[in-house]
């Protein structure tokens, strides 16, 4: 859940979290992010994702990339180039578990 956590909390954007907050009148980061923090969760237990981000034949930049985007994906909506965005600090906070012993790129 910490992996999927984090990869929502690079993901979404302060404007998204802020708007939420006033919305619901509670300002907890972890209430704002469970909606994107359980999808991701999902989707990084998944035998197809697991098996996709340890693909030998996948080059590394492209397994990358594609995890990204599969996660991006999950996030709230927004353009074109800050799901982009979105994409590249996901893709920072998975290698940033490396240290937790868990390769996901």
């Amino acid at each position: 859940m910490r992996v999927a956590r984090d990869c929502a909390a690079a993901g979404i954007t302060l404007q998204t979290l802020e708007e939420r907050a006033e919305r619901i009148g509670r300002d907890d980061r972890e209430m704002l992010l469970y909606p994107e923090t359980l999808r991701i969760a999902r989707l990084i237990t998944q035998p197809r994702f697991l098996s996709l981000i340890k693909h030998p034949e996948i080059p590394s930049d492209r397994r990358r990339g594609l995890v990204a985007q599969e996660i991006a994906s999950i996030l709230a909506p927004t353009s074109l180039h800050r799901r982009s965005r979105a994409a590249a600090r996901v893709e920072h906070a998975l290698c940033n578990h490396a240290s937790y012993g868990t390769e996901w790129l």
